[in-house]
């Protein structure tokens, strides 16, 4: 069986290389950016409004299970939103720096 894994270890490998996925580069880049992501769903008061506390493993404790599941389906509800002829990007986005400006302002007065 252990034969089996490593076998399977080696090819998973081997296709990852060919296809570029191993470049420690571009995996801390990725890293980096789903980092920022999550802080991104921190700084919007998700956490908070979901019940979702940090420092859990959110995948083994089952506590965390529904307000994972209930953040998931907003974000696909996100996700479907903004897939849609209605989706007004460039208000989005001057609204959210606008928020976050306002955000970091405020931050910078609490220190």
């Amino acid at each position: 069986m252990s034969q089996q894994i490593l076998k399977s270890e080696r090819t998973r490998r081997i296709l990852l290389h060919r296809s570029g996925g191993t470049n420690s580069a571009q995996r801390r880049a990725r890293t980096r950016s789903l980092i920022q992501l999550g802080g991104l769903i921190e700084k919007a008061g998700l956490l908070e409004t979901f019940g979702i506390e940090l420092g859990l493993d959110l995948q083994k404790d089952l506590t965390m299970k529904e307000p994972i599941a209930a953040l998931f389906k907003g974000l696909l509800d996100l996700n479907e939103s903004a897939q849609t002829d209605h989706a007004h990007f460039a208000l989005w986005s001057q609204e959210g720096l606008q928020e976050l400006s306002a955000r970091s302002q405020k931050s910078e007065k609490e220190i």
